[in-house]
């Protein structure tokens, strides 16, 4: 047991791991912690830090005259997403000089402020709510309760799964799903190469300048057609093809193209062709000394106007088990295909649906019954573990939906104005079944006529205009009939923007799940709620609605959202797409999910002009960063702030997964099983109650992350296996 002189020294040097000034209210302007993003100890005598590590990472240590204080990973018990408000447990560890050791227990409460791209929370405002430590003395204990208060810090950073992996962290129900169509796409197997041409609708031509030369505005897909010669060509992973009509026979084109692709204007939608014109001195550049060597056969053009998407196998399928599990994985593709043994059935996962059929070239249909048993054993380090995310019932796909539920708040500048712009210059605007608004249809803007004025929400904020024309200004609230807009109008996902009203320096706003496309059906998140509408055509450009199939999309557990096929992970931790990609038949397919002036038009391609390149790196979508400088806070702290921490290079602790009771008794998860503290020592336990054991799985999953994730980005990035044999179709 402790002596009261030991105890006195740890307290104080009890939490002056983060001892800078609070912040201020939620959306406001709080002033910066001087120390809380490195994680540092601040100075006093007597106290310092035992290591060097990261602001989130635990055992938190302190040395003071010979005592050593430690804090591990705090179990969230709570969290309010309206306000942020959060309770935690943190179970205690002290050793005093000669090695004597207790256990206990302190709650806290505080306000949570969120960074969803760095998966961290900052939290401040802390108090202490109870403690216990039944290894101290009934004196000692009193005394250790009343000091802790004086030494809280201002600020500690956790892990965001702590937040979204507790134990009944995720909705009941599906909250935020409204009404989710269940129409599937067009599911085109092949065995052999093959790209999906996507042209959304009808083909509808713009000319490009005052040449004989059309392209196809509403696809991806580089496709022009030469008014002269009467003939079709696209740019196919840079090389041309050529065709007599849209729809084909596709062969590869050997002949000269026309001049005018070397004169397309740097900003000019398809402008980055002019790289892949043979002779020219942007090819010479691009493709240097050695130029690239085209493939012998051009892979199928497979030209669509409906929603479809395509698997692509690498000869007949390759079959491997998973590990301890009755389940078979497709290898030789890198859409998520599986073969389930005892029922005979393929499975495939797009866009977090699952579609079953009997043969691997389907037909396939959607499945709307319970997943075999199996699908939620697959190990967590697998190289299709993300499917887990879109299995009911499993730990990741709750975790998953309580992500979704998790907002992005931000404090914008009082200037901030925005642009609407009309086809025509003329407000067309069309009726919205069951309700009295109005939606504006001569816009790539999601607005609507209200009354007498007009509303958009643009970049994830809400403006309001009398005429539609005039002043476009933010605002502090929405009319009750606009706060939930119906499904069938495309424009879903803004039901899931919201004014937070406004302060002193500006108006808050918060975009949640459905907003960047992630959405909740059958408690797994799917990607879209399936309702997707025809873009449209604006001064020349074309503006795509947002749309559920079409890109393969899969969930990335580390970002939280859903990645177009063609995204991996590399080495160095970071998602990066390929240039070209199969499943758009076209470059630059990662694109924002709400906003259709990002999506589309003169955006439609991530293509730097000054670089004369694509970006391929594929961050988080972060929506309010499109507001650059005014943006002043992001869930009530400083923009400036942000990232709280990256996370990217993180390592999994071992021996680490400790939690308290609600008394102060102590657990620990070990190889030998659940253990509790006892008479000084760590002992086998089978008291530990249902809270207990789920708190325990749940941290073990946290901490388990870093080295699992990196373990699957590996083997997903890793060369898919070839079988030469293909079995005619």
């Amino acid at each position: 047991m402790l002596s009261r002189s030991s105890l006195a020294l740890v307290l104080s040097a009890t939490f002056l791991l983060a001892a800078t000034p609070a912040s201020t209210a939620r959306g406001e302007d709080p002033a910066k912690p001087d120390n809380a993003a490195s994680g540092t100890a601040a100075s006093g005598s007597g106290a310092a830090e035992v290591a060097a590590q990261s602001a989130w990472e635990f055992p938190r240590k302190v040395e003071a005259g010979g005592v050593r204080f430690a804090f591990h990973e705090p179990a969230v018990l709570g969290y309010t997403a309206a306000d942020g408000t959060i309770t935690l447990r943190v179970p205690v560890e002290i050793t005093d000089a000669v090695g004597r050791l207790t256990w206990g227990a302190v709650e806290l409460a505080g306000v949570a402020h969120l960074d969803l791209n760095a998966r961290l929370a900052a939290i401040d405002g802390l108090s202490v709510v109870k403690t216990a430590f039944p290894g101290l003395d009934e004196v000692l204990a009193k005394a250790a309760a009343e000091g802790l208060p004086d030494h809280l810090p201002a600020e500690t950073l956790i892990r965001l799964e702590l937040i979204t992996d507790r134990p009944g962290a995720a909705p009941e129900g599906d909250a935020l799903t409204g009404k989710v169509s269940s129409r599937p796409p067009k599911i085109h197997v092949r065995r052999t190469p093959a790209m999906l041409v996507q042209i959304d609708g009808e083909p509808v031509l713009g000319q490009v300048e005052s040449f004989p030369l059309e392209y196809v505005l509403n696809s991806a897909a580089d496709i022009f057609h030469e008014l002269r010669d009467d003939r079709w060509l696209m740019l196919v992973d840079g090389f041309w093809a050529a065709a007599p009509k849209l729809e084909g026979p596709w062969t590869w084109f050997d002949g000269k193209l026309p001049i005018v692709l070397t004169q397309l204007p740097v900003d000019h939608p398809r402008g980055h062709v002019r790289r892949f014109v043979p002779g020219t001195r942007r090819y010479n550049k691009r493709v240097g000394k050695t130029p690239p060597e085209r493939p012998e056969t051009l892979p199928e053009v497979i030209v669509t106007e409906e929603p479809a998407e395509l698997v692509s196998l690498l000869g007949d399928p390759l079959f491997t088990l998973v590990p301890g599990v009755k389940l078979m994985i497709v290898a030789n593709t890198a859409s998520d295909l599986l073969f389930h043994p005892r029922t005979g059935k393929y499975f495939l996962l797009i866009s977090g649906r699952w579609f079953a059929a009997d043969e691997i070239d389907g037909p396939w249909a959607q499945h709307y019954g319970s997943l075999p048993d199996e699908f939620a054993s697959i190990p967590v380090t697998h190289s299709r573990a993300h499917v887990l995310y879109s299995v009911p019932g499993t730990p990741q796909a709750a975790e998953a939906a309580a992500r979704a539920l998790l907002p992005e708040r931000v404090l914008l500048h009082r200037r901030i104005l925005a642009s609407v712009k009309y086809e025509k210059g003329e407000i067309v605007t069309s009726p919205i079944e069951k309700v009295e608004y109005r939606k504006v249809t001569s816009t790539e803007d999601a607005e609507f006529q209200f009354g007498g004025e007009y509303l958009v929400c643009v970049r994830g904020a809400w403006f309001r205009s009398t005429s539609g024309k005039g002043r476009w200004t933010a605002v502090e609230e929405l009319p009750e009939e606009l706060a939930s807009v119906p499904e069938s109008t495309g424009s879903y996902h803004v039901t899931w923007c919201k004014p937070l009203g406004a302060g002193e320096k500006g108006f808050r706003f918060a975009a949640f799940g459905p907003y960047r496309g992630v959405y909740l059906h059958k408690g797994v998140p799917v990607h879209g709620n399936g309702w997707d509408r025809r873009g449209m055509l604006r001064n020349g450009n074309w503006y795509p609605a947002p749309r559920t199939y079409g890109e393969n999309r899969w969930y990335d557990p580390l970002a939280g959202v859903f990645r177009p096929r063609s995204v991996l992970y590399g080495d160095d931790g970071l998602a990066r797409a390929s240039e070209w990609s199969a499943y758009t038949a076209s470059y630059g397919r990662v694109r924002w999910y709400a906003d259709r002036y990002l999506q589309g038009g003169r955006r439609m391609f991530p293509y730097s002009i000054d670089a004369d390149a694509f970006d391929t790196a594929a961050p988080r979508p972060d929506i309010y960063a499109t507001w650059a400088e005014d943006v002043l806070a992001r869930d009530g702290l400083p923009a400036d702030r942000f990232p709280l921490g990256d996370r990217t290079t993180e390592i999994s602790p071992v021996g680490q997964t400790i939690v308290a009771s609600t008394d102060g008794a102590v657990f620990r998860l070990s190889d030998a099983g659940i253990e509790k503290w006892a008479d000084s020592a760590w002992a086998a336990d089978t008291s530990a109650d249902a809270d207990v054991k789920a708190r325990l799985a749940a941290l073990a999953r946290v901490q388990g992350l870093a080295d699992a994730m990196r373990e699957w980005a590996g083997k997903r990035g890793g060369a898919l296996p070839v079988n030469p044999v293909v079995t005619p179709r």
